[in-house]
């Protein structure tokens, strides 16, 4: 996990680029995950772009996975200012990323603000851009645009009843589902949308 940084405590990463990382579990470029103990994390003014799951991984998140492990600890992050654009799978690797193009999160707590998400890619499942698993979530100030998926939901994904996604002043356009969800697509969770533009 984390072809960049593999992040088991708090901490913060400011103004860094993250590019062509590989992992071959989740985080093509950073991942977080819960060992024992909650851990609150920040990552502002960053650029994630080309990072991928290499073929035969588990495959979550090209750019940034977020684990809590079972019996799950607490896990808080905080995205700002940052992109995340272009974490796609080579020709090598083909359905390497199942859930979550550029962000998969399960059993933690995420805020995105002031933040692009564009052209990323979930080959196999879920989520082209962003992929929630009992994660409540909060998005503000943000365009998410032109991310696929080979499932449901080209942008967001929301599944299980603890996620609960307030997405506000966002845009969300030209992302793609080969199924169901173009922009976002829920499975016994909750979406509240304010002043924000799908299409």
């Amino acid at each position: 996990s984390g072809g960049g940084v593999l992040a088991t405590a708090n901490f913060a990463i400011h103004d860094c680029l993250f590019t062509g990382n590989v992992a071959e579990s989740e985080g093509g470029a950073v991942s977080v995950l819960s060992t024992g103990a909650p851990i609150v994390a920040l990552i502002q003014g960053c650029t994630f772009t080309s990072n991928r799951v290499a073929a035969g991984g588990s495959g979550n998140a090209m750019a940034l996975g977020v684990m809590a492990n079972a019996p799950p600890q607490p896990i808080t992050l905080q995205l700002i200012n940052s992109t995340l654009a272009g974490n796609q799978p080579g020709p090598e690797d083909g359905a390497s990323a199942l859930w979550g193009g550029a962000i998969a999160s399960a059993d933690s707590t995420l805020s995105v603000r002031r933040c692009t998400i564009e052209s990323n890619q979930a080959t196999l499942y879920n989520g082209g851009a962003i992929d929630l698993y009992n994660s409540p979530a909060t998005l503000v100030n943000c365009a998410i645009r032109a991310n696929t998926a080979a499932d449901a939901a080209g942008a967001v994904y929301l599944n299980q009843g603890a996620t609960n996604l307030t997405a506000t002043n966002c845009t969300i356009y030209g992302n793609t589902a080969v199924n169901n969800g173009g922009g976002i697509a829920m499975y016994q969770a909750t979406l509240n949308l304010n002043n924000s533009i799908l299409y």
